[in-house]
């Protein structure tokens, strides 16, 4: 029965809406004999079951299935970058140009992945033609293609029923594969014997796109893994634009994971993010928000941003929530456990402490109780020089030596952040902002509305110094044309 095996593991690393689907296309010309029911397929576990069947009783294929797997992907990414462009072709030709690089970066990693299965799925179906040809007993077989279902699925599974949901089930790509770090994000990271680390990843269909433009630290990429393997909520902070957002979602996107962000705000209230009792088909009931959907989602990272911004007391309720283990919590008259392999990560401009500098308004001291669940807190800071140079030149396409300029003007106002003379130092994002504005507006204009405009009053005097001592304007001009 290894066969049987080798069908209904191939099957269970599909999309759950793709199983679903084609299981149900394959029922209106099939007579697949029992123990399974086409017509009562709602769910990934009975649509892996049914298609193994099938597949094994000759009324499709495992290359079939494949395909139809990859051509709805595939429709799903260029829809959806194509209704971008079009909605906002106008005013952000630019993103949405971003937004259909990164689909088309999507399609060729799908390519890739449908053939690398190709010599696989060719060797399982001369398999299962010698399975139908010695005329196995379809009781025996059904058996056997439960077993791996069940062991293919298991977390899966155990997330659906713990949760009282079939959508769990449903929206799960697959079971996790381990990959090294080197695999997943081109860095050869070890542990103290010396052991490459590796990470799992959950295949998603939800995952965020990835963005080859970022820059990973090492330090960042062990700390996140650490955090996955030992299931304890991580802490990043530091100053705004070092790339504690874009951490988190690369990192989902790196390892095939559902993404939630929550933005937290001076009024945000525990129903705004885990949801509220209401009207639902004339029933009352309690509607789930974006953490609680996404707690329940197997490998689904939540990221809760700015955290500190809100009301420490609207925050309690996640104390339950982030504790080790499987924790249950009851909200909403309803037990709620975190699914397998789910992350959360905070991403705050403070170290759970608050901010005595005043640079960050309206954040406060955590509560220590929740600040405890944290189990990692981890400061990011900017990229080195070489690094930081690296991303401007890939993220705007401009000379390496006009980056190096901006780098370096970017370090100036950096350590006078640092001594209080200035309030606030740029960002990578504004320093983006200023390389693509200057062949339109010139250098000095340029920095004016991309830079020193959206900077505190205050360091308007010590910023103009910074940029007449530092700032040659023909040099840079130089490196446009």
């Amino acid at each position: 029965m290894d066969r049987l095996a080798a069908i209904a593991k191939q099957i269970a690393n599909l999309p759950g809406p793709v199983l679903i689907k084609a299981a149900r296309d394959v029922a209106q010309g099939a007579n697949v004999r029992p123990p399974f029911s086409f017509d009562k397929i709602s769910g990934k576990v009975e649509a892996v079951k049914a298609l193994s069947m099938a597949i094994h009783q000759g009324q499709t294929t495992v290359a079939a299935v494949q395909a139809a797997a990859t051509q709805a992907t595939a429709a799903t990414l260029t829809g959806a970058a194509t209704a971008s462009a079009a909605a906002r072709a106008e005013s952000v030709a630019l993103e949405s140009k971003a937004i259909a690089d990164r689909a088309t970066d999507q399609l060729v990693n799908l390519m890739q992945q449908t053939r690398a299965t190709a010599t696989s799925v060719e060797a399982l179906s001369r398999e299962l033609g010698t399975l139908r040809e010695a005329k196995a007993d379809p009781h025996a077989v059904a058996a056997a293609i439960q077993a791996e279902v069940d062991k293919q699925l298991k977390s899966v599974v155990e997330a659906a029923k713990l949760n009282k949901t079939e959508a769990a089930v449903v929206a799960a790509t697959r079971a996790p594969t381990v990959k090294t770090v080197a695999e997943v994000f081109g860095l050869n990271i070890t542990d103290i014997k010396g052991n490459s680390l590796t990470v799992e990843h959950w295949g998603d269909p939800q995952a965020p796109a990835i963005d080859n433009t970022y820059i990973w630290q090492e330090s960042i990429v062990r700390a996140l893994v650490t955090s996955a393997a030992t299931g304890t909520p991580l802490w990043l902070g530091g100053e705004k634009g070092t790339g504690k957002t874009q951490a988190a979602m690369q990192w989902a996107a790196r390892t095939g994971r559902a993404f939630a962000r929550i933005n937290f705000h001076k009024f945000t209230s525990a129903e705004e993010y885990l949801g509220a009792t209401g009207l639902v088909n004339g029933q009352t009931q309690f509607v789930p928000g974006a953490f609680l959907d996404a707690y329940t989602r197997p490998g689904a990272v939540v990221l809760l941003d700015e955290v500190t911004n809100a009301d420490p007391g609207e925050l309690a309720p996640l104390n339950g929530a982030l504790e080790r283990g499987t924790p249950r919590v009851n909200i909403g008259g309803q037990e709620w456990n975190r699914a397998p392999g789910v992350m959360v990560i905070a991403a705050d401009n403070t170290m759970t402490n608050g901010d005595a500098s005043g640079r960050y308004a309206g954040t406060r001291v955590m509560n220590s109780a929740l600040a405890d669940r944290f189990g990692y807190i981890v400061p990011v800071t900017w990229l080195p020089a070489d690094q930081e140079i690296d991303a401007l030149v890939r993220l705007t396409g401009c000379q390496h030596k006009l980056a190096t300029l901006v780098v370096s003007m970017l370090g100036a106002c950096r350590s006078k952040a640092a001594t209080g003379d200035l309030v606030d130092a740029p960002s990578i994002r504004s320093a983006i902002s200023w390389i693509q504005a200057m062949p339109f507006m010139g250098v000095r204009q340029a920095w004016d509305h991309a830079v020193a405009s959206r900077q505190p009053s205050e360091s308007a005097v010590a910023l103009e110094a910074i940029f007449q001592s530092e700032v040659n304007i023909p040099a840079f001009e130089a490196q446009l044309r």
